[in-house]
């Protein structure tokens, strides 16, 4: 009988570990992607100045900001349109951030290169359990639903120290 109820309370735990969130609504669209340094990098970094506010109560030039106790602290930004493509590549520097349209990128053909944003397109599965961003299907770890954020799995694609968070609306 132990072993039975072992048996069905470990099949039970391995079908939940994989199961993905799903709580992202179905009218939802992705606005934004950012990449920052992980939750064990940006703790020690001292990039940004001042107090880390949470994500809803940052403005939109902070460099960093925490969700649910996660500090996290932005490289880039990038801005997507209603259609998923590039609006707007915010590089951000000691400084603060350097917002760039697209039209300003396309004027210079190599920063789209050098940042590989020719391909740019932020979309999600029509299943809601993974973000299409641009040829590369990312799995979502985690839902933040009063942030409209998403934590992207870490995979090979990756840099170390680095995560992706897509925000939704």
């Amino acid at each position: 009988m132990k072993l039975l109820l072992s048996f069905c309370l470990l099949f039970s735990l391995a079908l939940s570990v994989n199961q993905p969130p799903s709580s992202v609504p179905i009218t939802a669209r992705l606005i934004a992607k950012y990449q920052v340094l992980d939750e064990v990098l940006s703790p020690q970094h001292t990039k940004c100045s001042g107090e880390i506010k949470e994500f809803l109560k940052a403005g939109p030039y902070d460099c960093s900001f925490k969700v649910q106790g996660l500090e996290f602290d932005i490289e880039y930004k990038y801005v997507a349109d209603a259609k998923g493509n590039l609006q707007e590549f915010w590089p951000y520097l000691p400084e603060g951030p350097d917002v760039l349209t697209i039209a300003e990128l396309r004027k210079d053909g190599r920063s789209l290169k050098y940042h590989k944003l020719e391909n740019f397109h932020l979309a999600l599965s029509p299943d809601r359990i993974s973000v299409l961003d641009g040829r590369q299907q990312v799995f979502i770890e985690r839902i933040y639903p009063a942030e409209k954020l998403i934590l992207a799995r870490k995979d090979a694609h990756t840099s170390k120290g680095r995560r992706f968070i897509y925000q939704y609306q």
